[in-house]
Parts: structure tokens; sequence; C-alpha cells
């Protein structure tokens, strides 16, 4: 099973409104089973009723403390020259 995925607060704060439309998203976030960043294009959700189907997604500030606890679900990766920080249209 999945340890779930890491991503940073800033990102969080930056695109709130997108989150909470339940718009897909582009964004990086780090895989806590490889530890490596990835593109992404995904959902995320506040809670487990929101994104179901979600796995864990840890929110840290920039000094690594731990946040929030939110969901995300990948939908496909991306790769690394895709710009991040955006909807999908």
């Amino acid at each position: 099973m999945s340890e779930g995925y890491e991503i940073f607060e800033g990102w969080v704060d930056k695109l709130k409104a997108d989150i909470d439309s339940g718009a897909e998203i582009k964004i990086v976030v780090k895989s806590l089973d490889t530890f490596t960043k990835m593109n992404v294009l995904a959902k995320i959700g506040k809670s487990e009723e929101d994104l179901p189907e979600g796995e864990h997604l840890r929110v840290v500030n920039d000094m690594g403390e731990r946040k929030d606890e939110m969901f995300i679900k990948i939908i496909e990766e991306l790769g690394d020259d895709e710009p991040v920080g955006a909807v999908e249209t």
C-alpha cells in the first residue's frame, strides 16, 4: 500500500480556490514511497469524504513541518517539462 504523497503548503495556499472547486491541477508532489518529486495532474481534497478514492497527502511548510493532512487522486504523471501550478482546462 502506498505511503502517499507530500506537498508544500505554499502550493495549497496558491491553489486553494481550485482545490475547493474540485478542479484538476498540475502540481509537484513528492512520493513518500520513493522520495522523488513528480509533476502530476491531480485532484486534491481536504478530507477523505471530499475525495474517497484519494491517497494521503501530507502538507508541509518550507521547514518540513507537517501542517495538514489532505487527500490526492493522481490522474496522470506528467513530464518534467510540463508547467505546474495551473488548472487543467
